[in-house]
């Protein structure tokens, strides 16, 4: 259903017109919530929020000034960076020292555990080696890796698919 459908049920029905909207956006909604809010319940709290405010709102849309689409996918942007600075804002202090104490933690983690990903690299041989290191690390694509080594963008992927499930079998040995 086209945007300008829409626009007309909504000026008949308003009530019909949301229903449509709903059925259609609600998963692109959900999804927008579901990356930035991590609780389960929070991100149905915000997403009803949202049509709330959609349908409050409906009245001042200029259809002219881009799509629906568009219009609730940027509201439900918004309104999950709204909702992740109230959170923040109400956190105690007592949560927000242990929460320091946890990223201190975390990161004292991540770095053993990269050291320990760059020792299993250096067991892996050359280009595989190389490979995925400048896939995973400098974001070099496997078309211009293919172009740089005379090879076929496949056989890289390949490769590379191969080298890391190596690399996963080393980290189990090293950790059993």
């Amino acid at each position: 259903m086209e945007d300008r459908d829409i626009y007309e049920i909504m000026k008949i029905d308003k009530n019909q017109g949301m229903k449509i909207i709903l059925d259609k956006y609600t998963g692109l909604v959900y999804h927008i919530v579901k990356n930035r809010v991590y609780n389960y319940s929070e991100v149905e709290d915000v997403t009803s929020e949202i049509f709330i405010e959609l349908y409050e709102k409906w009245d001042k849309l200029d259809s002219d000034k881009g799509t629906i689409k568009c219009f609730i996918g940027t509201l439900a942007t918004r309104r999950a960076i709204d909702w992740i600075r109230k959170q923040k804002d109400e956190v105690p202090l007592e949560v927000e020292i242990l929460s320091d104490e946890i990223d201190i933690l975390n990161d004292l983690i991540e770095k053993e555990e990269k050291k320990t990903i760059l020792e299993l690299l250096n067991n892996l041989k050359e280009p595989d080696k190389t490979f995925v290191i400048s896939r995973y690390f400098l974001k070099i694509p496997s078309a211009e890796l293919a172009a740089n080594y005379d090879m076929n963008p496949n056989t890289i992927d390949k490769r590379i698919s191969r080298a890391i499930e190596t690399l996963r079998d080393m980290w189990k040995e090293r950790v059993l």
